[in-house]
């Protein structure tokens, strides 16, 4: 049977050297008991066969009477008078097996005092231990505090455990946390895991570093500090320090998390926020690196005034879950723009009903925004702009688009702010991915309903838009270099059809179609999709058609084309002479095909589909594709 060692305390306990013990004392293994003044029985129900009571201030160990590395301890924190339990190291590193703190406080007051069941490791009071090493694992189940200036606290244990009881199951309003405050640096060599308690608190230390795992549950309150990573200033001055965690940071069911004023905050896996109960706030960071996914539900997370965020797997914003963001310099260093963006996400940016939402903060980022990703893709989510009412000139957001397969994004408008200032919002796409690119766009409702006013570039791959719910927007579009644009139809599809788009309609502003591009038109036995144009239609070179869905020789689209009556006169002239030079190239599913007849009337372009050409033919079509293929390459 192991020995049991305890001894009632006094207000701290101490494990100093005493020499007035024998050197020569055989060192105690095993478990070690102690509980503070006050304290009826023993907190873990183990009756010790031995102890020393001391009835004064202190209770001392002797360097040879206790062997710390192969013991299991385990202290009662509970206070009933003044101050705090205290345990002073016999020197800067304190080493042990495992170590676990209970705290039996009840809540109710036994005669005054502060009732603080709190902790703290030093060599003395203020001063705390450089390195705690537990070679199992550290369960907290007291409030704990860990302070001490410029010094390094490392918790080189299996497992850092918290599980505090919150205020919610005592029935009071203290604070039940475990602060690491006021340090250079926080050290956990392998998970920091919180099942629950009120706070984390992590304030005025510089730099927090787990080394595997943070996963934060069940948490009244939420982790992080006003200063975590301290700050010079209450401004934007220098930032140091910052905060890492090698594997997966996963909260779920907290208040919030905050990570003010720090330099950097370091993912290595996955970001995985839910269930939080309010805003949780990285505000004035260097930046923010995920290693992994960036992963929200039922969360609001708001990153602002930081340099940047770079994301290595997905950004999935899932429902109730709402990211507010604003960046103000490139990932690469310097201004933000589409080959440098302040947002870079190496997979998908997938919302749905998700909530994403630009920030104007401040004038030093311009007021331009961009967001690169490998595509976007969901249903139900918003895209979402707010103003600071002090704030002039423009708020511009750009998805810049590296799409590899389909992605399909149905999304809903809004804004929030001055609202005479919705003018001076812009949302813009740049695709430069080889894949397809769809969205499917909802007008907002209400005052803070936004029309979308902004602008897509198809520099490559195919973009498809509808507009049927958003009727609305003010799109300026430019396709060029072989890209394609076209109008999708109205309804969300995972596994996209060409068939379910033969319905669509896509509403812009102005049209230009250069060097090679071209205009997708899906189609069936119904009908076929249309592209309303409000302003000019601008033709370079050629205008290339590509038809895909059910049809065959004979078959008319009527509205592949319309336009305002405003601009009758320049649009119709301008595909008139396309048609007249043979400069209009028509693909049915991939294969080129005459067009037997064209109509151009006051403000709308139809077609009937001819024979596919003679090979002769086609080659001499496609040679001449070729040919101003690279004469567009020559000029680039």
């Amino acid at each position: 049977m192991k020995k049991q060692f305890c001894i009632k305390g006094a207000a701290f306990v101490s494990l100093a050297v005493l020499a007035s013990l024998a050197a020569a004392q055989e060192k105690y293994q095993g478990d070690v008991y102690w509980t503070s003044q006050g304290n009826n029985g023993f907190p873990f129900g183990d009756d010790p066969q031995f102890g020393r009571f001391v009835d004064g201030n202190m209770v001392s160990f002797g360097a040879n009477e206790i062997d710390w590395a192969n013991c299991d301890i385990f202290l009662d924190s509970r206070y009933t008078g003044q101050g705090v339990n205290y345990i002073t190291g016999p020197g800067s590193d304190m080493t042990i097996k495992s170590l676990t703190i209970n705290d039996n406080w009840d809540g109710k007051d036994h005669g005054g005092g502060t009732k603080d069941p709190y902790v703290w490791f030093g060599q003395s009071i203020g001063d705390a231990v450089s390195t705690l090493s537990i070679s199992g694992d550290y369960t907290l189940k007291s409030s704990q505090q860990y302070s001490g200036s410029a010094q390094t606290f490392s918790i080189n244990a299996q497992n850092v455990i918290v599980s505090i009881p919150t205020n919610e199951e005592w029935g009071s309003e203290r604070a039940r946390t475990a602060g690491f405050i006021g340090m250079a640096e926080l050290y956990v060599r392998n998970n920091f895991e919180v099942q629950k308690a009120d706070w984390v608190h992590t304030y005025d230390t510089a730099n927090v570093y787990v080394g595997a795992d943070m996963i934060l549950k069940n948490m009244t309150g939420g982790f992080g500090g006003e200063r975590t990573g301290r700050k010079n200033g209450d401004g934007e001055g220098e930032i140091v320090g910052g905060f890492t965690i090698v594997g997966n940071f996963i909260a779920d069911g907290l208040q919030m998390v905050n990570t003010y004023n720090a330099g950097f905050l370091k993912v290595g896996k996955n970001f995985e926020l839910s269930n939080t109960r309010d805003i949780s706030n990285m505000f004035n960071m260097g930046y923010v690196e995920i290693g992994g996914s960036f992963i929200a539900e039922n969360a609001a997370p708001m990153i602002t005034n930081t340099g940047y965020m770079k994301i290595g797997g997905d950004l999935v914003l899932n429902t109730g879950a709402s990211l507010r963001e604003s960046f103000y310099s490139g990932v690469n260093g310097g201004a933000a723009s589409a080959d440098n963006p302040d947002t870079y996400i190496g997979g998908k940016f997938v919302s749905n009903n998700g909530y994403h939402e630009t920030q104007w903060v401040s004038a030093k980022d311009g007021g331009r925004r961009f967001t690169s990703s490998a595509g976007m893709k969901g249903t139900g989510g918003t895209l979402a702009f707010a103003w600071d009412d002090s704030a002039t000139g423009t708020l511009e957001k750009t998805f810049v688009l590296r799409n590899t397969d389909t992605n399909d994004l149905s999304t809903s408008f809004m804004y929030w702010g001055d609202l005479s200032k919705k003018s001076d919002v812009r949302l813009n796409f740049i695709m430069n991915g080889s894949g397809k690119q769809i969205v499917r766009a909802i007008s907002g409702s209400g005052d803070n309903g936004w029309t979308w006013n902004g602008s897509v570039k198809v520099n490559s791959g195919q973009f498809l838009l509808n507009t049927s719910s958003a009727r609305d927007s003010i799109i300026d579009v430019e396709v060029a270099g072989g890209a394609r644009f076209g109008a999708a139809g109205a309804f969300y599809s995972e596994n996209f059809d060409p068939l379910n788009e033969a319905g669509g309609l896509a509403d812009v502003r102005n049209l230009s179609v250069s060097n090679n591009g071209g205009l997708i038109v899906y189609a069936d036995r119904y009908g076929n999709s249309s592209i309303n144009v409000g302003g000019l239609i601008t033709v370079g070179d050629s205008l290339n058609i590509f038809v895909e869905g059910s049809v065959a020789e004979g078959d008319e689209l009527v509205s592949i084309l319309e336009w305002a009556y405003t601009y009758e006169a320049e649009n119709k002239a301008a595909l008139e002479g396309l048609f007249a030079d043979g400069r209009v190239n028509l693909f049915v599913n991939g294969v080129s095909h005459a067009i037997e007849s064209w109509m151009v009337g006051n403000t709308s372009l139809g077609l009937v589909v001819g024979v596919v050409p003679e090979p002769a033919a086609v080659a001499a079509a496609l040679g001449a594709m070729a040919l101003g293929l690279a004469a567009w390459r020559r000029r680039k």
